[in-house]
């Protein structure tokens, strides 16, 4: 695993450095907010993180969060900010992906499934761009391995995690609930009916299940409502202007029918 990261991040350092391109569009966007989260830490080192979240319209202030404080050290540059969202997402993404086949498989199955996730074309783009897509996606990872330590959610520690994970998700892009949605709806309702031979037993389980499922709602909540609170108005119009009903309404596939 460390051999693959390696690779990764070396080639994206080869290529940045020849690259001479600079960010555009969202990638722009992202990085610029970046810069406010940093210039935000000057001002307030003690508590930046309202100033912080202040800065991003709709999506979450993480990667900007995670971002900036290493501007101290590598300066703000364009080619510094892409290296370090890369580093450290690539390397969630890589362990995520490994924990999740050897926990469904074994330990070469892990090693295959990340190699063959890092090799994808659009990983490989998207490690060498400030965007939030690549991060989300190592971060759905995460929360996969971790639902799956869960145990149907029986696990109070790994749910505490998964809570953590899931909340700091959120404050990447709300997209995430899209793709995790399905595979917690499968766990809930693997928990809500797994049997036992002992009854009461089936009961307890259930208890400690349902408990676990509360303490991770509770903390996903902690972790996001100031920002949604805050946001609200803007994630919901951009909910909105990028759903199906929006291009119904405004008769966007109307060249279509025709």
């Amino acid at each position: 695993l460390s051999a693959l990261l390696t690779f990764h991040l070396i080639n994206n350092y080869i290529w940045l450095k020849i690259n001479q391109s600079f960010l555009l569009f969202d990638a722009a966007g992202y990085y610029v907010q970046s810069l406010k989260v940093y210039d935000a830490i000057l001002e307030k080192p003690l508590f930046p993180f309202f100033d912080a979240m202040q800065t991003h319209k709709w999506h979450g202030p993480l990667v900007g969060m995670v971002t900036a404080p290493f501007y101290f050290i590598f300066g703000r540059s364009e080619e510094a900010a892409i290296m370090i969202s890369a580093t450290i997402f690539l390397a969630i993404l890589v362990l995520s992906v490994y924990g999740i086949g050897r926990r469904l498989g074994n330990e070469n199955i892990g090693i295959l499934s990340a190699f063959i996730v890092t090799m994808y074309p659009l990983i490989f783009y998207h490690s060498r761009t400030y965007l939030l897509d690549f991060p989300l996606t190592a971060m759905v990872a995460l929360s996969m391995y971790t639902l799956l330590l869960t145990d149907n959610f029986e696990d109070k520690k790994y749910g505490l995690i998964f809570g953590i994970v899931a909340g700091l998700s959120l404050l990447v892009k709300f997209n995430y609930v899209l793709f995790t949605i399905g595979p917690f709806i499968v766990f809930l309702y693997r928990m809500i009916l797994k049997k036992n031979n002992d009854l009461y037993g089936n009961k307890l389980t259930r208890k400690r299940a349902f408990k676990s499922y509360l303490i991770i709602f509770f903390i996903v909540l902690c972790i996001t409502l100031c920002f949604y609170v805050l946001k609200f108005r803007d994630v919901s119009y951009r909910i909105y202007d990028t759903s199906i009903w929006r291009a119904i309404k405004e008769k966007t596939f109307s060249s279509y029918q025709d």
